[in-house]
C-alpha cells in the first residue's frame, strides 16, 4: 500500500502486531498528497508530515 502512492519504509519504529508503526519517505512536494491518500484506508490510523521547522531571530 505504502509503494502504490509513491513512498518507501525508510524505518521500521515498531514491528508490533498491535503497533505497527513506520517512517516513509515520499517524493518531495508528494508528501500531503501521500498522507491523503494513505489515511483513506481503515488499516491506517495515524498519518501526519514529519517537518522541519527553522526559527529565524532577528535582533
Amino acid at each position: 500500500m505504502i509503494a502504490k502512492y509513491g513512498g518507501k519504509v525508510k524505518e521500521v519504529i515498531s514491528d508490533d502486531p498491535i503497533i505497527n508503526a513506520v517512517l516513509v519517505e515520499v517524493p518531495v512536494g508528494k508528501e500531503e498528497e501521500f498522507v491523503a491518500n494513505i489515511t483513506k484506508h481503515k488499516i491506517v490510523k495515524y498519518a501526519e508530515l514529519n517537518v522541519k521547522i527553522e526559527l529565524l531571530h532577528e535582533d
